[in-house]
């Protein structure tokens, strides 16, 4: 028998995922180069370094709607519904961003908590103000990365990001060949943002006209409708796990920056040395997290015949493409790490960045060689639980994380580790964590949890198993059937 998936079907489907993650952790290093050229570029780098990852916890739990577009829609209706859960999430997050930006709580955060001097902590709660809207600007954008990923239109996700990351870079160079980098260099990275995001989501909404609009039903019956309680069930798992993963580098850095208190001048050169490193870090593994839709959209019973040989089959291509997907990203790191000279020589040719920061770089990010590991480790069994609607079984894992984070973090400095190389260690300790409490909840899953029928409801109420389909079919019809499957309480039940 022949199976219904092939290597060249996947990497045609994930390629442009991968690259344009990588040309977005570039776009990242990107915003750094805007604040390389400042007066004060260790202070401006700490105040941005700070504010990015906190506004980077904060867009943590709207990005999984995305996951939740990929999964739940099946009309426009659920689509609106998908849209007003966000637009509350994004209110929440907006109302905290001013709340740090404009009360004396951001006061305190900078001064006490981080131990920043006193025009650090201005610059932190300047861009903290200037970012509040990006969380909405981030989930928009990603439910509409989930829908065009649902139909296969990584190529649409791919060239928005490009779009993305081109216009975040024409913004930097054109915005440092003006008097704004002198007065006020902080606006250079937030501005170029603000361009690079609003570019892709207007480029992925003329997208989702051209190829998904018409083929999404305008309603379905009521009993099958999207509710509001479906939408968080599925999605708040995803969102603490992230949350989690998220909150541990801006927790690192403040423990980094707390060990070094005594010493505010090699505080923020630590912070700045982590706020180079964390994107450098991204390029070589954040992109192994598009895997995450592999099982969801492969397994799915709209592209799979339903015999068990099959779906084992599939399961295998999809797990040995994930094994060699994670030997490019351990060899990358390999490369650009450890080879003496390599990475110091880019940081300072492509950033600007000193001799001395980039030198403090180079034992952080050979620390970091580890995390493609865990990374992929972690994406394999979330896209598996994920394709069976199990979400919940993951949040252990965020609360292990975040655990041996702050134990490691409390622990290190006693063995005489400090500063960026103590950050970076915690995290390569609780990314391990985290993937071991992944697997263990899909080993409870497997063990305790039946397979959810894949039996689609017709619209006169009959049930039938779903006919065999090829992937190589160029029926839009095919590609977005799933979407016209109704959707029951069984299948988001966690």
């Amino acid at each position: 028998m022949t199976t219904s998936i092939t290597y060249k079907q996947i990497i045609i489907f994930l390629l442009p995922l991968t690259l344009t993650n990588l040309i977005i952790s570039i776009g990242d290093q990107a915003l750094n180069r805007g604040l390389t050229s400042a007066e004060s570029a260790a202070k401006a780098l700490a105040s941005f370094g700070i504010a990015f990852f906190l506004c980077q916890f904060m867009v943590g739990p709207v990005i999984e709607f995305r996951n939740v577009s990929l999964v739940l829609v099946r009309s426009r209706r659920d689509l609106l519904i998908v849209f007003y859960c966000l637009f509350g999430v994004s209110g929440i997050l907006f109302v905290l961003s001013l709340v740090i930006a404009l009360t004396s709580f951001g006061t305190f955060l900078s001064n006490t908590v981080y131990s920043l001097s006193d025009d650090v902590g201005a610059g932190f709660m300047q861009c903290m103000l200037f970012l509040s809207a990006w969380p909405a600007v981030e989930g928009i954008t990603f439910v509409m990365i989930g829908l065009h990923l649902s139909v296969e239109r990584s190529i649409v996700v791919g060239a928005a990001q490009v779009i993305d990351v081109f216009l975040r870079i024409v913004s930097v160079v054109v915005l440092l060949h003006t008097n704004i980098p002198q007065t006020i260099p902080l606006m250079v990275p937030i501005l170029s943002m603000y361009m690079g995001g609003i570019g892709r989501c207007s480029f992925l909404f003329l997208g989702y006209f051209r190829y998904i609009h018409g083929q999404l039903k305008k309603d379905t019956p009521v009993s099958q409708r999207l509710k509001v309680g479906q939408v968080f069930s599925f999605w708040w798992p995803l969102a603490v796990v992230t949350t989690g993963q998220r909150i541990s580098r801006p927790l690192a850095s403040l423990f980094v920056s707390r060990d070094l208190s005594d010493n505010q001048e090699e505080a923020a050169k630590a912070i700045a040395t982590l706020t180079v490193c964390y994107p450098t870090t991204m390029i070589t593994y954040l992109w192994l997290n598009e895997s995450r839709v592999l099982f969801p959209l492969f397994l799915s019973p709209s592209r799979r015949p339903n015999e068990d040989l099959n779906k084992k089959d599939i399961i295998k291509h999809l797990t040995r493409f994930n094994i060699g997907y994670f030997l490019v990203s351990f060899s990358l790191c390999l490369i650009v790490f450890w080879i003496p000279g390599v990475i110091t020589t880019l940081l300072m040719v492509l950033l600007g960045v000193s001799a001395e920061i980039a030198e403090m770089c180079v034992l952080p990010l050979k620390i970091a060689t580890g995390l493609p590991i865990m990374v992929s480790i972690r994406a394999h069994m979330i896209s598996w639980l994920m394709y069976m609607k199990q979400t919940a079984a993951i949040c252990p894992s965020a609360i292990l994380r975040l655990a041996f984070v702050v134990a490691f973090l409390f622990l290190l400095p006693l063995m005489g580790m400090h500063g960026a190389p103590m950050g970076m260690l915690a995290l390569l300790f609780g990314f391990t964590a985290e993937a071991i409490g992944v697997v263990a909840g899909a080993a409870c899953v497997k063990r305790f949890k039946k397979p959810l029928s894949h039996n689609i409801t017709l619209p006169n109420g009959a049930n039938t198993k779903t006919p065999p389909s090829s992937l190589n079919s160029s029926s839009e019809n095919l590609r977005c059937s799933h979407r016209y499957a109704p959707i029951t309480e069984k299948e988001t039940s966690l």
